[in-house]
């Protein structure tokens, strides 16, 4: 059966148990897809008295890894948060009757909450479990509904049936509902000036890592490691603020503030909202380009690090506001 990739579903739930697959809460509006299967082999060297090689390769380890893209969804958004974060968030509402507040807390360990990956095409159906994440990078553009693009790993496939594709009503958001700031610490933030970015990528690094061990070749487990947030921002190049940011090593608290310009169905003025505070961020690799024809504009590079002595923490505040009740 020849199909296109435009055929194929992807849904993702997130795992009461590590490793025990869920069915599917969220179906992803998918860009790309590439994940698949990664078998390991043990390779025979030995000799049989001649110029070839050795006689077998046999399966040491299966694990799946890969990443997708994805148009960013108010709902959806909320279970890889969970994944990225490694914990369920701190719910409040109803608000404004039925506006739900989802508070996001980094959880120091390197065994985070994992999600079951579902796909469904024509040849049949796939589930993925224990998926942990390993980059998670939102894209943010104008003209452009913002994307995530996103890399697992995850035990070894098997098959599945009896799952059907149900895409929910999510609500999409574009570039142009960001809004960024930077201040010299979180409390200066609301008061702070809204900054006139040309794009933003903002990136969440866990290191994932599979851990192979006698007597399976699943993994007995895949656990993240060191977390980095970073991102790059492009602006144009109208003072040398940014630059001396840089050469200064001047380091600023930064929010990053996506709101939806529709309210949420059901509430009055609640609109849909996500919102990330970075306690303490430096702005580092700085470039310009000076295209004849074209705005100058600049590059900066950032990097998020633990505010020691000050918020004592990485995120000073994430949160997610939608119309779900829990995740």
């Amino acid at each position: 059966m020849l199909w296109i990739g435009r055929r194929e579903s992807v849904g993702i739930g997130v795992e009461s148990t590590r490793g025990v697959g869920v069915a599917p809460s969220y179906w992803l509006n998918c860009l790309s897809f590439t994940f698949k299967d990664v078998p390991t082999r043990a390779v025979s060297e030995a000799g049989f008295g001649g110029i070839w090689a050795g006689d077998q390769a046999p399966k040491t380890m299966e694990h799946a890894e890969g990443e997708f893209e994805i148009e960013v969804g108010d709902q959806s958004l909320g279970a890889l948060l969970v994944a990225v974060f490694g914990d369920s968030p701190s719910t409040s509402g109803p608000t404004d009757t039925a506006a739900y507040t989802h508070t996001f807390t980094l959880s120091n360990t390197n065994q985070h909450k994992s999600l079951t990956i579902h796909t469904v095409d024509p040849i049949g159906q796939l589930v993925y479990e224990m998926a942990m994440i390993d980059t998670f990078e939102l894209r943010v553009e104008p003209d452009s509904i913002i994307t995530a693009r996103v890399s697992f790993i995850s035990k070894g496939s098997t098959t599945s049936a009896g799952q059907s594709a149900s895409y929910g009503a999510e609500k999409k958001f574009v570039g142009r509902y960001l809004t960024f700031k930077v201040a010299s610490d979180t409390s200066g933030l609301d008061a702070a000036s809204a900054i006139s970015l040309k794009s933003l990528i903002l990136r969440f690094e866990k290191n994932a890592e599979a851990q192979a061990t006698l007597s399976t070749v699943q993994p007995e487990d895949i656990v993240n490691k060191r977390f980095n947030i970073s991102g790059e921002i492009v602006l144009n190049y109208e003072d040398r603020t940014w630059l001396n940011y840089v050469k200064n090593a001047s380091d600023k608290a930064v929010r990053i503030d996506i709101v939806h310009e529709d309210t949420i169905t059901g509430c009055a003025s609640t609109k849909y909202q996500f919102r990330l505070d970075l306690s303490k961020v430096a702005f580092e690799s700085w470039d310009s380009d000076f295209a004849m024809d074209d705005v100058v504009t600049q590059t900066l590079s950032f990097t998020a690090f633990y505010d020691a002595g000050g918020n004592n923490n990485v995120v000073n505040s994430c949160y997610l506001v939608n119309g779900v009740t829990s995740y």
